[in-house]
């Protein structure tokens, strides 16, 4: 990696970020979290990495920097008060 963080073809360039947050939902933002704490492992900027990602409950697993929230029950693709409390808590 070369300091640079390339979103959607927009190049972020990590040495100028205090920080790094990651939010999300739904059942690929597990792997697609943790394939961003595997892109930036062993980078000053992992430790400045830390998020929020609402997932089925089935999807939790623990991660170094991002918190996954168990926001429905695995199969329920409706609105909870989980997925509420989780939307909320993201954006503290």
């Amino acid at each position: 990696m070369d300091g640079r963080l390339d979103v959607a073809g927009h190049p972020f360039e990590l040495s100028e970020a205090s920080r790094i947050v990651a939010v999300g939902a739904g059942k690929a933002g597990a792997g697609m979290a943790a394939g961003l704490e595997q892109a930036l492992a062993g980078t000053p900027a992992a430790d400045r990495l830390t998020g929020w990602v609402n997932v089925p409950a089935d999807c939790v697993r623990p991660l170094p920097h991002i918190h996954l929230h168990p926001a429905r029950p695995a199969g329920v693709n409706e609105p909870t008060e989980a997925g509420v409390f989780g939307s909320h808590e993201s954006c503290d």
